[in-house]
């Protein structure tokens, strides 16, 4: 009943990768700156990204990982069988949550009975990542840690940190001592750009020695009309702080659209495999769109993979289709890892699935 509900009120597709994500939670639940970021705008060489939730509610593991190190580590290169790193994998990290610390919803858009974040929860999303012994600390180590068994990998590894979203919806928010209207959009780009720039500041005072801050990641999937003076806003302010600004939209016909958005680079969701109505048809589509748009494409799972037989058959046609895009193979990737899919399959002993997983690695390789 519940999912009927979300499908059926939310302003996604049902096929949108927040949706199980969302769900999930909610039964869980009932150098300087300039050193360290110093990426330009525009698109950068092939980056093998992959999805990370972190800096969330803590009480949702095991059902969301907590990515420990020996996670990571699972995260950023093909294990063996015993769990030893034989390859990268990964070259680069997007971190991004629905749920604040103290669950409240960053994703404001969706249709739950959740408490909106607020400042605060903005403030500790910041906290949480910069920490000492925070995820992307932890990161650092793994990489440092695979590093020594397969040598450094060809560049530093990239991250990229979502910007919450300044729901219009909303009356204010007051992050760091400052109220910002959410009914004025000059207020709400000035509220993503605040964020924009404690971040990276805040980043700029850390000591990651494997890690290059790439980008800022718009978390909104789609947009609406009340974004359209927002983004562009954002988008050269963010340019200003020597990262980029990168989106990975759902499927949609506004996501064909981003370079007007200001974004420096995005990569389409097919939405093909969280939703089994789907023919296989919609990768072959997504292939169209993102070619004409000049966009990257995603490759999308979660943990149903392995749970269910619905869902079982669904990644292998990601791969068969990129096999057949060379292009877009040779372009940069992103990987929606959902809730811990990865990990369960660089894990599995099921040979069907450890065929799967060198496919998943064969189709990343760095080209």
């Amino acid at each position: 009943m519940l999912w009927k509900t979300v499908a059926r009120t939310t302003s996604l597709e049902p096929g949108s990768r927040f949706l199980p994500l969302i769900l999930t939670s909610v039964m869980a639940c009932a150098a300087t700156v300039s050193a360290q970021t110093n990426v330009a705008s525009g698109r950068t060489k092939a980056v093998r990204w992959v999805t990370l939730y972190a800096g969330g509610p803590t009480n949702l593991t095991p059902l969301y990982p907590a990515y420990t190190v020996p996670e990571l580590v699972r995260y950023i290169s093909f294990v063996d069988t015993a769990g030893r790193p034989t390859a990268w994998l990964t070259s680069g990290a997007i971190f991004l949550n629905l749920f604040s610390g103290a669950h409240h919803l960053f994703a404001t858009w969706m249709p739950m009975a959740t408490r909106h974040a607020d400042g605060a929860d903005w403030e500790a999303y910041i906290d949480s990542l910069v920490s000492p012994g925070g995820p992307t600390a932890r990161l650092d180590s793994a990489i440092a840690q695979v590093a020594t068994i397969l040598g450094p990998p060809r560049a530093r590894f990239r991250i990229a940190v979502m910007i919450p979203y300044p729901d219009p919806t909303g009356d204010s928010l007051r992050f760091l001592g400052t109220t910002y209207r959410l009914g004025d959009p000059q207020d709400r780009a000035n509220l993503a750009v605040a964020y924009s720039r404690e971040f990276v500041a805040r980043y700029g005072k850390t000591r990651f020695p494997n890690l290059q801050l790439d980008g800022l990641y718009w978390l909104k999937e789609d947009v609406p009309p009340q974004d359209s003076t927002v983004l562009p806003r954002v988008a050269a302010a963010v340019r200003k702080l020597g990262v980029r600004f990168i989106w990975v939209p759902s499927y949609h016909r506004a996501a064909s659209a981003w370079k007007r958005w200001g974004f420096d680079e995005a990569w389409l969701q097919p939405n093909y495999f969280f939703d089994p109505k789907l023919a296989v048809g919609r990768l072959d589509s997504a292939v169209v769109q993102a070619r004409a748009a000049d966009m990257g494409m995603e490759i999308e799972f979660n943990r149903k993979l392995l749970t269910d037989s619905v869902f079982a058959r669904r990644l292998d046609p990601y791969l068969a289709t990129l096999t057949g895009a060379a292009d877009l193979q040779s372009r940069s990737v992103v990987m929606f890892d959902g809730a811990g899919g990865l990990l369960d399959l660089s894990g599995s002993k099921d040979p069907r699935y450890v065929v799967l997983y060198k496919k998943l690695a064969e189709v990343l390789r760095q080209p």
